[in-house]
């Protein structure tokens, strides 16, 4: 079992992106990514892109939750990006269905972060996020700034 991070710093939030499983023996891992992404948030959001993640039980989902507390001190949320069934239905599971924000599908996000070999959770990898389709959500709108 193994959980790759990848953080990405952008002008408005900072992306984590999973890749693997995330499970009580990688939870420390998760929570080491998520943390580090909160340091360097700076005033930002934070995205946790679940889309590579191809396991998560209750363990996987509660470094998710601290996140967000550590984040609500700061007025700022952990937003969650690309949830497969099997993570919704964990969600729901363990009554978390509707807690976190979710970044609406069609504002995509970076697809060139790949995983790297070991938790490189304090990289900053320069990336351009692909452009909102017109009439998309603006940067306030989904992140909770009207």
């Amino acid at each position: 079992m193994h959980l790759h991070a990848i953080n990405t710093v952008h002008q408005h939030r900072t992306l984590v992106a999973l890749y693997g499983e995330a499970d009580l023996k990688t939870a420390p891992l998760m929570r080491q990514a998520l943390h580090n992404a909160t340091l360097h948030a700076e005033g930002r959001d934070v995205v946790a892109d679940l889309c590579g993640v191809s396991f998560i039980d209750s363990s996987g989902a509660q470094p998710l939750l601290e996140t967000d507390r550590r984040l609500h001190l700061y007025g700022k949320r952990l937003w969650l990006a690309c949830l497969p069934l099997r993570t919704r239905r964990m969600l729901h599971a363990v009554r978390l269905a509707g807690y976190f924000p979710v970044l609406p599908q069609d504002i995509p996000i970076p697809t060139t972060c790949r995983p790297t070999h070991e938790l490189d959770s304090g990289a900053r990898h320069p990336f351009r996020w692909a452009s909102r389709p017109a009439g998309g959500p603006s940067d306030g709108a989904w992140a909770g700034h009207p």
